[in-house]
């Protein structure tokens, strides 16, 4: 048997309140979390296409630059503009303009290396950054996208 007196009720009353108090505070702050890690997601990427937008394709253009220059490897820039958006959006609509934007992404994404980035840059503008590390790996996009 313990020397410690026995709780009295309103002292187990009060320690589940300081429990339940702790898990609340513990919930609370893990939403705060998801929030803030979906803005920083909203910041660095576009949020129809998903790819990188302006924003996050310059962050990674700076780490992919700086690890090509110790690598010693040469990068080369690839800038697409879709021709006809505007057509699209107005004798078709706009769902189906960003349906053709969705598209667009999707292509450029599969073309590209993983270690290589893309970005939608603006309206009907895309940017990708490829590694040279081949020949042809410019061709090889080419023909790929």
């Amino acid at each position: 048997m313990s020397d410690e007196p026995e709780a009295v009720p309103d002292e187990k009353f009060e320690l589940l309140c300081m429990y339940f108090g702790d898990t609340l505070r513990r919930i609370y702050m893990h939403q705060n979390l998801l929030s803030v890690r979906d803005a920083m997601h909203l910041y660095l990427r576009d949020p129809l296409t998903n790819l990188y937008n302006r924003r996050g394709f310059e962050q990674n253009y700076v780490h992919i630059s700086d690890w090509a220059k110790k690598e010693n490897v040469k990068l080369a820039m690839v800038s697409l503009d879709m021709d006809g958006l505007k057509y699209i959006n107005d004798h078709f609509g706009h769902k189906i303009g960003d349906e053709a934007l969705v598209g667009i992404s999707r292509a450029l994404e599969e073309s590209i290396r993983g270690n290589e980035i893309c970005a939608r840059s603006g309206g009907d503008e895309f940017e990708a950054i490829l590694i040279l590390d081949e020949p042809d790996r410019i061709e090889k996009f080419r023909d790929s996208f």
